[in-house]
């Protein structure tokens, strides 16, 4: 009886002692106690009058929780420190150029003279045909007489277009001339000799040659401005007859001689430049052609032949 009131006093107590301090009892070990060991039996005793029942203990009141500890912040990482710049270093002072040597000032420069003007170029024509004089061939092969005949009116300021006057002359020319024609043709030989019987003066009519034409042109040019006569030529390889009356030529101012541009021509056929016709070079020169004879050879073969003083 004794043992069964003191066990319920050790629960008894374990209980008040489980509610007043619970987290004692959470914080104990969790292994099961040792069961204690058997109390031996006692004698019986002599029976105590019971213990009064202790009071209860009050419960006591809940101890607040501790309120929690706020957490550090985290402390800011240093930014890093900026590496100082290198001073440059100071820059060499340039050492100082020396002073050119002052330049010689250049002497003005003269103005350069005014351009001059060009020369002036002048057109020259040099005629001395005169109206009326033109004579017309009467027969197809009297071109040498018809045009000595004109080369006489010319000189002699005379008119005389006579079928009578050329006739004769054909009969005089044909007595001079150096070749013998059957075909009732005559040559420059006597044409020549023909003018240099009628015209006086101190020059003379004769047959002269040139390799070149243009060295019969200018000898052409020369004649008229020294003696003021007309020239006599033969064209198309010296079948025919023409009369060279004057030129056209350029002077320029401040040069000496003159350029021939051009000639002015009289011939007796209804084709020909009749009265008076002017001509290019160019144009000259396609009429203008070195002698020939087919039958025989003679003394102006291939050249460029003329009748002047």
């Amino acid at each position: 009886m004794l043992t069964a009131a003191r066990i319920r006093r050790s629960l008894l107590l374990a209980l008040v002692l489980g509610l007043v301090f619970p987290w004692q009892a959470l914080a104990a070990d969790p292994t099961d106690a040792p069961a204690p060991t058997a109390t031996p039996v006692p004698t019986d005793a002599p029976s105590a009058t019971e213990t009064p029942a202790p009071t209860a203990t009050p419960v006591p009141t809940d101890t607040p929780m501790p309120t929690a500890t706020p957490m550090p912040t985290d402390t800011p990482t240093p930014t890093d420190t900026p590496v100082p710049t290198a001073t440059p270093a100071p820059t060499a002072t340039p050492a100082p150029t020396e002073t050119p040597a002052p330049t010689a000032t250049p002497a003005p420069t003269e103005s350069p003279a005014p351009t001059p003007p060009p020369p002036s170029v002048q057109t020259v024509d040099v005629n001395v045909y005169r109206t009326g004089s033109a004579v017309h061939q009467f027969t197809s092969t009297w071109c040498v007489p018809a045009n000595a005949q004109k080369m006489l009116n010319i000189i002699n300021r005379t008119a005389d277009r006579r079928y009578i006057t050329q006739r004769r002359t054909n009969s005089q020319i044909r007595s001079l001339n150096g070749y013998r024609y059957t075909n009732g043709g005559n040559d420059v030989r006597g044409w020549a000799r023909f003018l240099d019987a009628h015209v006086g003066g101190e020059w003379h009519y004769a047959d002269r040659s040139f390799q070149w034409r243009a060295q019969a042109i200018n000898a052409m040019a020369e004649a008229i401005d020294r003696t003021g006569h007309p020239i006599g030529i033969v064209v198309a390889h010296g079948s025919h007859a023409w009369t060279v009356v004057g030129y056209r030529a350029t002077v320029t101012e401040g040069v000496a001689g003159r350029t021939i541009v051009g000639l002015f021509v009289s011939g007796s056929l209804l084709r020909d430049p009749f009265a008076q016709r002017y001509m290019t070079l160019s144009q000259f020169a396609q009429h203008y052609t070195r002698y020939h004879e087919a039958t025989r050879r003679v003394v102006w073969e291939g050249k460029f032949v003329i009748v002047s003083e």
